[in-house]
């Protein structure tokens, strides 16, 4: 069995071994304050006294423990004069381990995680090293103490009725993972029995604020000492009550989601409580199983989930042309034929007509010849209940009406991709409650046949999260696909920091909603062009842009679920249901929740561009077809044709102001016809080039020609740049890892993006948009600022008119910057708009490659 697997067990070894005064480190450990820019957990809560002595009691925990048994630490490299690459590099050979996972990269530091030696740990030295035992209070999302405590609150209340339904646990760097579904399965096990084991243990003596040490030191702080009172209480309670044991076996699973490789990736387990008839001690035994998790050397992150909340016709026009009742790409044969969307969601009404298969029902396996549902995941039950929420969404996505269930006709709630087919996981209970199982599993839905997913369920949290770090991970690695998130509907009364996980990560599309249009416009509806009053806004905790992009959510007409009938569709009548509400086989919606599936059938329609050959001369053509697209493709499409909208209609204060790159909107509203070339169809010409790749320190240049013609004459240039960064580690305070820059340059001026005067430092996607005049010489570079791994993929696109492919040319790298002044970087949009006001953006680089 593997390393990993062995160590679990000798917790009660190291218990039970007597502490005696560590070895001066070699090199210092962080200061609280510095740690807590870096990182937001419930180490944040220590005083600085209570950190320094936490310090030493872990260095005495590790040096006295088990030999030959790694602990967690953060190891940091500040040297200015070299990249977060060879920091990292650097540190590697000091610790001599590659049992590495990089969590924050800047220019004045880099950071890693890793499981090290104690004994090499303590030796590590370098002029610009900060090495620091990773506590367990460092382990705890910033949230968890108080998620405890109201569990506490609620179990001595009597109110025992929905306790800490999962918990996310992260395990450090391994180079031993379970190689096999075998190996998986008996570490699962071992797992259960050294946790059943561990009760016997003392806890509390190796969680710093809850051990003698503590309470002798005469460091008791109020608001630690409260909270140390509190956790005590608990771990005196129960960790020694054998009836624990019968508590694990009878109410607790896991879900073990292996590492793809010990350098890239981390291994998770998910752990469920069965929270049915739950007693006092029941609660008592969860939460001290949460702390026993935390003081083990192989765990590296927890978190409680947070509760998971769930978040047409008109939307096709409004995407496609912004003209009402022409859908061009419709008209030239881009559906989504040859499409797979996945969804997570509720359930499906399969005998919805908008779904229904009159010859076959879909089933866990994937079948290709499926009319509309190719495969169907019951992971909570296989349904949706009445004029649920999951088939309104997929019906959005991908609907298309067949009144029998096979000869399928125009319906008035098609959906944006009405020729794709659609993967889905049912993740919804009877009521529209929701139960998300591993974030592998969310991922696999479809796969491989599946390139697009979209959630429109979340949380309310902000910040960067082990679910967040997962998806970021599964796009990093899976570079052919792409998750859209709804961005959240707790935005009214332009309530910044409102976007909640998963929707804060940085590689998935965070979708915002915008007013629709036409017969689905709301009533006093200032237009299309403002954001909903409800649609939850940014920037994220650490500072980045969110929502990235918009499209309309309020209201959008779809499939109504009725279960317990067959073919329930259109009203015979013709006749539609009023605004807002809902009519036989159909059913109005508003929220992100129906922005985001929106936008993946948008998605859909981009990808059968590439892969059915229409770029670059805008029709079919066979010798063009792309076969993979990137996912950061299709999202960079998406974003560099969004269109800027005029303010937000909020429901409670009116029309406020917006622009582009604020809180509110992102890059815009998502309009295709700014995004694709069609020949007298479209505005613009386009150029992409997909999985460039740029090394450490370099840049790579591109010079594109302005030509303007009858065929084209769009008024500006509009070049976006976008990158799968790794995921960073969990709760990070500044969560770019690698740091690309984009800049235009034309004769002496110097072109930023984002709406900057400077290179943005926060985000992995940036935009420039400029006013180009015919005869127009631009040279657009790509830059590896500040790298953790030796290189990066990025996809990047350019609209605008170019006469030609060949008008852009990629020169050699170089290292040399344009002089001249610098200009912001985006100009007005329609003649007359005044031009954008800067605004702060941010984003930051990646780990390894």
């Amino acid at each position: 069995m593997t390393t990993l697997h062995l160590a679990l067990p000798l917790l009660l070894l190291i218990l039970a071994i007597p502490r005696t005064h560590a070895a001066d480190p070699k090199s210092p450990a962080l200061s609280r304050d510095a740690f807590s820019a870096l990182f937001l957990t419930e180490a944040d809560r220590l005083d600085a006294a209570t950190w320094d002595a936490a310090v030493d009691f872990e260095w005495d925990t590790a040096l006295a423990g088990q030999t030959g048994l790694a602990y967690p630490y953060l190891l940091c490299n500040s040297d200015p004069s070299i990249s977060g690459y060879r920091r990292v590099l650097a540190l590697q050979e000091s610790a001599n381990t590659t049992n590495f996972r990089t969590g924050y990269n800047s220019d004045e530091i880099t950071c890693a995680i890793a499981s090290v030696l104690p004994s090499d740990a303590v030796g590590m030295e370098g002029d610009f090293f900060q090495i620091q035992p990773w506590l367990p209070a460092m382990k705890l999302a910033h949230t968890s103490w108080q998620t405890i405590d109201d569990e506490i609150e609620a179990a001595n209340s009597g109110n025992a009725t929905y306790y800490l339904p999962s918990v996310d646990v992260i395990m450090c760097p391994q180079n031993t993972e379970p190689e096999n579904d075998t190996d998986a399965g008996e570490w699962t096990e071992d797992l259960t029995e050294s946790l059943l084991e561990k009760i016997g243990g003392n806890i509390s003596e190796n969680f710093y604020i809850t051990s003698a040490a503590y309470l002798e030191s005469g460091l008791a702080e109020e608001e630690v000492a409260e909270v140390s009172s509190r956790l005590k209480q608990i771990l005196d309670t129960y960790q020694f009550t054998a009836e624990c044991n019968d508590v694990f076996s009878t109410r607790v699973t896991y879900q073990f989601a292996q590492a793809t490789s010990a350098s890239r990736d981390l291994s998770t387990v998910l752990v469920e409580f069965n929270t049915t008839g739950i007693t006092d001690q029941d609660t008592g035994c969860m939460v001290t199983l949460v702390l026993g998790f935390a003081v083990l050397p192989t765990v590296c992150s927890i978190e409680p989930r947070a509760q998971t909340n769930i978040r047409n016709v008109e939307a096709q026009w409004i995407t496609q042309s912004y003209k009402e009742d022409e859908r061009p790409f419709f008209d030239t044969g881009l559906r989504g034929e040859g499409q797979v969307v996945a969804i997570s969601d509720t359930g499906i009404d399969q005998n919805n007509c908008y779904f229904w298969d009159s010859t076959t029902q879909a089933s866990l396996l994937f079948n290709p010849d499926a009319r509309k549902v190719a495969q169907y995941i019951p992971y909570v039950n296989d349904d949706d209940y009445i004029y649920g929420h999951g088939t309104h969404v997929a019906g959005t996505v991908a609907g298309k009406r067949a009144v029998k269930g096979d000869i399928e006709s125009n319906g008035a709630a098609d959906g944006l991709a009405p020729h794709a087919r659609i993967a889905f996981l049912d993740i919804g209970g009877p009521l529209g409650g929701m139960r998300i199982p591993s974030f592998d599993r969310v991922m696999s839905t479809g796969r491989p046949h599946a390139k697009i997913h979209t959630a429109s369920w979340g949380s309310d949290f902000n910040s960067y999260t082990l679910e967040t770090r997962a998806f970021d991970q599964y796009m990093f690695d899976e570079d052919d696909f792409l998750l859209l998130v709804a961005a959240g509907n707790t935005g009214d009364n332009n309530r910044l920091n409102t976007v909640g996980t998963p929707a804060t990560g940085k590689n998935m599309l965070s979708v915002g909603s915008h007013n629709n249009g036409g017969n689905s416009a709301p009533k006093n509806s200032p237009g299309v062009d403002y954001v909903s009053g409800f649609s939850s806004r940014g920037p994220t905790k650490d500072g980045r842009m969110k929502p990235d992009l918009l499209a309309p959510g309020n209201y959008v007409l779809s499939a109504g679920a009725r279960p317990g009938e067959v073919g329930e569709c259109d009203p015979e009548d013709g006749s539609l249901p009023r605004l807002g509400l809902k009519k036989e086989g159909l059913n109005y919606m508003a929220g992100t929740s129906m922005s985001s599936p929106a936008a993946a059938g948008v998605a859909a329609l981009v990808r059968q561009y590439f892969t059915d050959g229409y770029y670059p001369s805008g029709t079919m053509t066979e010798s063009d077809k792309m076969e993979n697209p990137s996912g950061a493709l299709i999202k960079a499409v998406l974003m560099n044709g969004a269109q800027q909208v005029r303010g937000v209609d909020n429901t409670f204060i009116g029309i406020t102001s917006s622009k582009l790159y604020d809180e509110n909107q992102g890059y815009g509203r998502v309009s295709l016809a700014d995004s694709l070339f069609l020949p007298g169809s479209t505005n613009v010409q386009l150029k992409v080039f997909d999985r460039e790749v740029v090394m450490d320190g370099n840049k790579k240049t591109y010079t594109l020609n302005i030509v303007k013609s009858e065929e084209c004459n769009y008024q500006n240039l509009s070049v976006t740049l976008v990158w799968m960064d790794p995921a960073s580690l969990p709760f990070c305070q500044s969560c770019l890892l690698n740091d690309l820059d984009l800049s235009l340059a034309r004769g002496g001026d110097e072109f930023h993006p984002n709406g900057r005067r400077n290179a943005d430092r926060l985000n992995n996607a940036e935009r420039v948009i400029v006013g180009a005049s015919d005869g127009d010489e631009f040279t657009i570079s790509v830059k590896a600022h500040n790298l953790i791994g030796p290189k990066q993929k990025y996809a990047l696109v350019a609209t605008g008119c170019f006469k030609g492919t060949e008008e852009i040319r990629r020169e050699p790298t170089g290292s040399s910057s344009n002089g001249g002044s610098t200009a912001n970087g985006d100009v007005p949009l329609t003649p007359g708009d005044s031009s954008p006001t800067p605004s702060e953006g941010r984003g930051y680089p990646s780990p390894e490659q």
